[in-house]
C-alpha cells in the first residue's frame, strides 16, 4: 500500500477504532476484451456463521502478491482464503475509512511452475493462517 494509505502502527490508537464486520466484498473486474466495462464479482465471508442456513462460506480471492515474474505460471497473483472483512473507522484522517481482509496464504509449490505429472499448478495452504 502507498504510505498515505497505510493504518496507523500505534497498537493503542488502533485497538481504540470502531471496527464493522463485513461479509461481502464487491470486486470491480473488467469484462472480457472490454474496455471500460467492469462486471462486479462478489466475495463473501461469513466466518463461522451459516451463509443462506447453510455451512459457513469462505470464499477464495485471487491477489496480486509480486511481480509478473514470480510464482511462475501464476505470474503476480496467487489465490488466498477469506477468513474476515471488515472496516476501520479513523476520523482523524482525510481518508478514514479502510475496508480490510484477513486471508490465509497459501504457498506455490514447484515456484509456481506447471507440475509435469498433473499439467497444472499446485499451491498448498500455510500453517499460519492470517
Amino acid at each position: 500500500m502507498p504510505l498515505e494509505r497505510r493504518l496507523l502502527e500505534d497498537h493503542e490508537i488502533l485497538e481504540s477504532l470502531p471496527v464493522e464486520l463485513l461479509t461481502q466484498l464487491e470486486i470491480p473486474v473488467l469484462a472480457l476484451q472490454q474496455m471500460e466495462i467492469y462486471d462486479i464479482h462478489r466475495a463473501r465471508d461469513t466466518g463461522a456463521l451459516n451463509f443462506r442456513n447453510y455451512r459457513s462460506r469462505n470464499d477464495w480471492v485471487w491477489v496480486r502478491a509480486g511481480t509478473e515474474d514470480m510464482y511462475g505460471a501464476l505470474l503476480a497473483g496467487l489465490p488466498f482464503k477469506l477468513v474476515a472483512l471488515f472496516k476501520i473507522r479513523d476520523h482523524r484522517c482525510e481518508d478514514p475509512v479502510r475496508r480490510l481482509a484477513g486471508v490465509q496464504f497459501v504457498s506455490a509449490v514447484n515456484s509456481g511452475w506447471i507440475s509435469d505429472v498433473h499439467s497444472v499448478v499446485t499451491v498448498q495452504m500455510k500453517d499460519n493462517a492470517c
